[in-house]
């Protein structure tokens, strides 16, 4: 045996315990991956679990890397921090979930959108724009790989099929709301229009009458003091009838 030969059979010997390194740190990792993911999972179906552990996992992101990712966004969810659950959504849809995985992704990534809207504030046009753009948004993540269909119901995944289905009634109740307060928003414009011509109405009947109600007090006064110039002259005029009489009555004829 030469020298050449035992080379070979020690690189050999050499690359198998490497191989044999590899295969015991690749089985441990998954093992260690799949613990903590069931472990996760049931945490999450009792309670509100933290989503560091998950989070840790994404960073060796094999096999399987969406599993982290939508598990971490389960978890947001559950703590009701919906930008965090859509970006984990998102992320693990960005994995290329193998089949049949995909459409649970998309449908709590939808919900996730659905929970941002502020449903007990929808007050004004605008708010419900937004509203109906956000489900319209929700509905196209339901059907843009057809877990839902677009229309009809032949959607391949049942709990996406009747969230959109869903998600179409409240857009069509959001477009019945806005209708409404803009015909209740236009009675009440010609309401308050037709009060304030009303109230200039008013106000020109009232100016009229205050202008005549000056017009007779100014006839009133003008006609009392004639009364009361009319009353001196006759007082004059008794005064000097009277001075007369007393003059000459007590003369000496």
């Amino acid at each position: 045996m030469n020298v050449h030969d035992d080379n070979s059979r020690a690189i050999r010997r050499i690359l198998m315990a490497a191989g044999a390194v590899v295969l015991t740190l690749t089985a441990f990792f998954l093992a260690a991956r799949i613990l903590i993911n069931t472990v996760f999972a049931r945490q999450l179906e009792n309670g509100t679990p933290a989503p560091a552990a998950e989070e840790a996992l994404t960073i060796l992101n094999v096999p399987e890397g969406y599993v982290p990712f939508y598990n971490a966004g389960n978890a947001y969810y559950k703590r009701e921090q919906y930008d965090l659950a859509i970006d984990r959504y998102q992320r693990a849809l960005d994995c290329h979930p193998s089949d049949g995985r995909e459409c649970p992704i998309r449908v709590n990534l939808a919900l996730a959108m659905i929970h941002k809207i502020d449903f007990e504030n929808l007050n004004s046009d605008k708010k419900i724009d937004q509203a109906i753009q956000q489900l319209r948004s929700a509905r196209l993540v339901l059907t843009e790989e057809g877990c839902a269909a677009p229309e009809g119901p032949d959607g391949h995944d049942p709990e996406a099929q009747k969230l959109r289905e869903e998600i179409d009634e409240l857009i069509k109740q959001l477009e019945q709301m806005k209708q409404n307060q803009d015909q209740n928003q236009d009675e009440e414009e010609q309401q308050q229009e037709e009060q304030q011509q009303n109230q200039e109405q008013s106000d020109r009947s009232k100016t009229s009458r205050e202008r005549e109600i000056e017009r007779e007090l100014k006839e009133q006064k003008q006609q009392s003091m004639q009364e009361q110039q009319d009353a001196q002259r006759e007082k004059d005029r008794r005064e000097a009838g009277e001075g007369d009489g007393y003059e000459y009555g007590d003369r000496n004829w």
